[in-house]
């Protein structure tokens, strides 16, 4: 994962520590969508994997062509246990941006638990190409 990635859930998980309620509201009318993905990166830092994908896919509504918001969503959805799913998503968010090393590289995580090891080392190298200097790829 990237360090931004890593700052961004770091500061969701510290927001989670904070607040009170077990659960949040629903996202309230007139939210922005800083609300809605600051919202979504919290619920995800609580692994409430269904209310971040919700919040997730409100963000993606407001900012279709966001690579970063379909990784994420492809994120919960591999933590979620729904491998079908968070394949579509990182394959939208290399439709976007060919050149999202991330995404490669959760691409291949996904392949190398089914077993799909040649399809794994394709994306796993895609990524390593793209940021050779990144010691996660």
């Amino acid at each position: 994962m990237r360090t931004k990635t890593l700052a961004l859930f770091a500061m969701a998980a510290l927001a989670a520590s904070a607040a009170v309620a077990a659960d949040l509201p629903a996202q309230a009318k007139g939210a922005t969508a800083v609300d809605t993905l600051q919202r979504a990166e919290l619920l995800a830092a609580r692994q409430s994997w269904d209310g971040a994908i919700a919040a997730y896919r409100e963000a993606i509504a407001t900012s279709p062509k966001d690579a970063a918001l379909w990784n994420r969503l492809g994120i919960c959805h591999q933590k979620k246990g729904d491998a079908k799913a968070a394949r579509a998503a990182y394959k939208k968010a290399l439709d976007l941006r060919k050149d999202y090393a991330e995404a490669w590289n959760n691409l291949g995580t996904i392949d190398h638990a089914r077993g799909k090891y040649k399809p794994a080392v394709s994306a796993y190298g895609k990524a390593i190409k793209l940021n050779p200097k990144d010691a996660v790829f």
